[in-house]
């Protein structure tokens, strides 16, 4: 099950079951139908009504295999790649992202390494937490995470805190 942490919504609503998880991943948003895909094969293309986003995977990918019974009771299985994959900024233009080969050419030029453990760690925080990042790269913790102030309940504004280490190392104050 290849899962998604941030970029739009209806994205991170969704779960995908995919054969390939490569380091860049196209998914794509039917305009019309709302329904979320994504463009795992080396030959899969985007369709007319389609808005693509770029992601990058974070960590490895995984394999598994579903073993089940079609409706005829015979014996089938599949085998998935699970991963897990952030929304990638800045995005590839879109004479790029739509075309396929060009695609394939951007990707093979991006960055290759795999995330580091920090990273994948503060991926998963930022997901459960509703948090991101600014354009000083500080965290934004959303106010559904942070305390109510004292006067009439009423949520803080969001704050920011540092991506690693205790808040008074970067002069910021802490969110209790």
């Amino acid at each position: 099950m290849t899962r998604f942490l941030d970029g739009p919504e209806v994205i991170q609503r969704t779960t995908l079951n995919l054969q390939r998880s490569p380091l860049y991943l196209r998914v794509v948003i039917n305009i019309n139908t709302a329904a979320v895909d994504a463009l795992d094969q080396l030959d899969d293309e985007p369709g007319e009504k389609e808005a693509i986003h770029v992601y990058r995977r974070i960590g490895p990918a995984n394999r598994y295999f579903v073993d089940y019974r079609d409706k005829r009771g015979r014996r089938c299985g599949e085998t998935f790649s699970a991963a897990v994959y952030r929304f990638y900024e800045p995005q590839p233009p879109a004479a790029i992202a739509y075309d396929r080969e060009a695609w394939q050419r951007w990707a093979a030029e991006q960055p290759q390494g795999e995330a580091s453990e920090n990273e994948i760690q503060q991926a998963t925080i930022d997901a459960a937490t509703g948090a991101r990042a600014d354009e000083r790269g500080l965290r934004l913790v959303s106010p559904l995470f942070a305390r109510t102030g004292a006067e009439g309940g009423r949520p803080l504004a969001m704050q920011a805190v540092p991506p690693r280490g205790p808040a008074e190392a970067h002069g910021l104050d802490r969110v209790d």
